[in-house]
C-alpha cells in the first residue's frame, strides 16, 4: 500500500509540474523573450473552415503556404529607399548623421507615380536620396535577431494569413526607435476609442491569462480592409474559406486512401464463411503486409479459398481530382499568384505575363500599403518636419514591346525628341537630337520647312541662264524643228517646267505645293 501511495503522489507531482509549465508557456508577458518564439498550433482544423485569425495561421500549408511564401519572398526582395525634400525656404536638409545625393530626372518621374508620395513631392523644391540615416540603420538591424528581410517577410505573411500585421516599437532614451518586433496578430487587437478623434485608443496584447495594454505610439498597425469590421483586418484564408475547406478535404481523402487501402484496391471474397475473429485477423495481416504507399505494387499471396476482385477509380474519385485543380486555381487567384508561374508546360510569353500580373497586382499594392504606413507612423519619430519619406522601388517589370512601340510612335509624330527619350533612360544627349522629326522621311523640322534649293537651269532645256554679274552666257542651240525666233515661247515653256519640278520637290517633303 505505501508503494502504491508513493507512486500515485509521484505521478501527481509530475502532472502538476507539467501543468504549471504549460500554463506558464501560454501566460507570457510582452517583455518575456519566449513570447516571440512561437504561437503553437497543429496545422490542422479538423474539418472546420478557416474563419478566424488563428485558423488562418493554421492554414499555412499546401497551396496557401506556396502562394503566401511567394508573396513574402517577392516583397522582401524589393529595396526600400529613404528620401528628403527641401524645406519651405529651399534649404537642403542636413545633419551630422545623414548623407544624401540628388535624385535624377528618371528617379523623380518614378516617384511622382506614387500616389501616396504626392504630398511630399508637391511641396518640395528639390528631392534627395538619403544614403545614411538612423532609419536605414534600424531597418538594417531590426532587432538582435531579425534583419529587414525577416521583418518584411513576416509582415507579408501576417497580412496574407490574418489580414493584420503589428510592429512593436522599442524606443531609446531620446524617443527614437531602436528596435522593431513583429507581434503575432492572434495575440493582439485594437481597442476601440470613444470618439472619432481617438478611433483606436490602444492595443490589447493577451496570451493566456496575461494581458497588457499598449500605447498607440508604440505600435504600428497595418491591416487589409475588412468591410465587416473596420477595427480588424481580413486575411485571404477567411475570404476563400470554402475553397480551402474543399482542398483540405480532398487531401484528407487521398491521404486516407494511401494509409488505409491495400494495394491493389478491391473486394476480397471467401468460398466458405469466416468467423469474426478470423475475419479480423485476416484484415490485420493484409494491412500489415500490403497497406501503405511504400508497399504499392507488391504481389499478393492469398490463403486458399480467398478470391480478390479489383476495383477501379470511381467517377466520384475522378471528381475529387478535378476539384483539386479548381480549388488550386481559386487559392492562387486569391493571393494574386497566377498559376502559370508553376505550370511547367507554360510558354515564355505566359510566364512573363504571369510575372507582370503578380508584380503589378500582388506585390505593388502590398508595398504601397507598408510604405504609406511607414511615412505616416515611423518616420515622424525621427523627424516630424514632414520632409522625410521612404519609398519602395517599383517591382513591376517594364513592358518592353509596349515601351518600344510608344517611343517610336512619339518620335515619328514629333511628340518628343530623341534626346528627351534618351533622358528618360538616363542617357547622355546626342548631337542633333533636340529637334523633333516630322513625316515619314524623319527629317529635322528646320529642314522640312526650309525653302528648297533652286533647280539648276542647266538641267532644264530652253533656258538661257545668266551668271551673277549679269553677263550673258552662250545660248543653247535650238532643238530640232525649232526656230531661233521662238525664244519667247521657249522661255515660257521653261518656266512651266521649272514650276512643275519645284512642286514635285515640295510634295516629296510633305509641304503644300
Amino acid at each position: 500500500m505505501p508503494n502504491i501511495l508513493e507512486k500515485a503522489a509521484d505521478g501527481l507531482g509530475r502532472i502538476r509540474g507539467a501543468y504549471l509549465s504549460a500554463l506558464k508557456s501560454v501566460n507570457m508577458s510582452l517583455t518575456d523573450p519566449h513570447a516571440w518564439v512561437g504561437i503553437g498550433g497543429t496545422g490542422e482544423l479538423n474539418g472546420k473552415k478557416p474563419t478566424t485569425k488563428a485558423a488562418g495561421l493554421e492554414q499555412f500549408v499546401s497551396w496557401v503556404y506556396i502562394c503566401a511564401t511567394l508573396n513574402a519572398q517577392s516583397l522582401a526582395s524589393v529595396p526600400l529607399e529613404l528620401y528628403v525634400g527641401s524645406d519651405a525656404k529651399g534649404k537642403k536638409w542636413r545633419t551630422i548623421t545623414t548623407k544624401g545625393r540628388p535624385v535624377d530626372k528618371l528617379g523623380m518621374k518614378e516617384l511622382r507615380t506614387h500616389s501616396g508620395l504626392r504630398p511630399y513631392i508637391r511641396k518640395a523644391e528639390e528631392v534627395e536620396e538619403v544614403t545614411a540615416h538612423p532609419f536605414l540603420e534600424l531597418m538594417k538591424h531590426v532587432n538582435p535577431f531579425m534583419n529587414e528581410s525577416d521583418l518584411k517577410e513576416l509582415t507579408s505573411l501576417f497580412l496574407d494569413l490574418t489580414g493584420e500585421a503589428y510592429w512593436y516599437i522599442v524606443k531609446g532614451t531620446l524617443g527614437q526607435p531602436v528596435e522593431i518586433w513583429p507581434i503575432p496578430s492572434i495575440y493582439i487587437r485594437p481597442i476601440p476609442g470613444k470618439t472619432l478623434k481617438d478611433f483606436i485608443a490602444g492595443y490589447e496584447y493577451q496570451r493566456g491569462a496575461k494581458s497588457e495594454t499598449l500605447s498607440v505610439d508604440d505600435v504600428i498597425y497595418i491591416s487589409c480592409p475588412n468591410p465587416r469590421n473596420q477595427f480588424q483586418g481580413m486575411g485571404v484564408p477567411r475570404g476563400i474559406c470554402d475553397a480551402i475547406y474543399v482542398n483540405n478535404s480532398i487531401n484528407d481523402y487521398i491521404e486516407g486512401m494511401f494509409d488505409n487501402k491495400a494495394r491493389p484496391g478491391g473486394v476480397f471474397t471467401s468460398e466458405s464463411g469466416m468467423s469474426s475473429p478470423e475475419h479480423k485477423r485476416a484484415m490485420e495481416e493484409l494491412k500489415e503486409k500490403y497497406a501503405g504507399a511504400k508497399k504499392a505494387g507488391m504481389n499478393m499471396l492469398l490463403p486458399p479459398g480467398i478470391a480478390f476482385n479489383r476495383d477501379f477509380v470511381t467517377p466520384e474519385e475522378m471528381g475529387y481530382i478535378e476539384g483539386k485543380k479548381i480549388t488550386r486555381e481559386e487559392i492562387a487567384a486569391a493571393f494574386n499568384t497566377p498559376i502559370s508561374l508553376w505550370d511547367q508546360t507554360a510558354i515564355r510569353a505566359n510566364v512573363e505575363g504571369a510575372q507582370y500580373f503578380h508584380a503589378r497586382y500582388g506585390i505593388l499594392p502590398r508595398l504601397r500599403k507598408i510604405e504609406e504606413k511607414l511615412n505616416e507612423k515611423l518616420l515622424p519619430m525621427f523627424d516630424d518636419s514632414g520632409r522625410l519619406f521612404c519609398a519602395f522601388e517599383n517591382p513591376v517589370p517594364e513592358d518592353k514591346v509596349y515601351l518600344l512601340s510608344k517611343r517610336t510612335a512619339d518620335i515619328n509624330a514629333g511628340v518628343s525628341t530623341i534626346n528627351e527619350e534618351r533622358a528618360d533612360d538616363g542617357k547622355e544627349p546626342v548631337e542633333g537630337g533636340d529637334e523633333p522629326l516630322v513625316s515619314s522621311l524623319l527629317v529635322p523640322l528646320s529642314q522640312a520647312i526650309a525653302e528648297p534649293e533652286p533647280i539648276p537651269t542647266q538641267l532644264i532645256p530652253g533656258i538661257n541662264p545668266e551668271d551673277d554679274e549679269g553677263n550673258d552666257k552662250p545660248k543653247p542651240k535650238p532643238m530640232p524643228g525649232q526656230d531661233e525666233g521662238d525664244e519667247d515661247d521657249a522661255d515660257a515653256d521653261s518656266d512651266k517646267i521649272a514650276a512643275l519640278v519645284v512642286a514635285k520637290v515640295k510634295k516629296g517633303l510633305g509641304l503644300s505645293a
